[in-house]
């Protein structure tokens, strides 16, 4: 998957409405399956919090939002 992370320069509302949060996407004829993708809030102090799939949440200035999209699943039995 893809990694995003957004810094906050103003006071704002952040509403995440995300998938395959809690199962990875599945793989098939064999594959394995891909990971789970992950919100987090980094506050400016270092705290971070696990947003989960679904969050609106208060952020501050130098807070930042890391999105973590899931990994697609694989196809076909690994060669080995």
């Amino acid at each position: 998957g893809l990694v995003r992370e957004y810094r906050f320069h103003d006071d704002a509302t952040v509403t995440l409405v995300t998938e395959r949060r809690a199962l990875a996407p599945w793989g098939l004829a064999g594959g394995a399956p891909g990971a789970p993708g992950r919100n987090l809030l980094i506050r400016a102090d270092g705290a971070i919090t696990d947003l989960g799939a679904r969050a609106q949440v208060e952020v501050h200035p130098g807070d930042r939002i890391r999105i973590e999209t899931p990994g697609g699943g694989g196809w076909g039995v690994p060669a080995g």
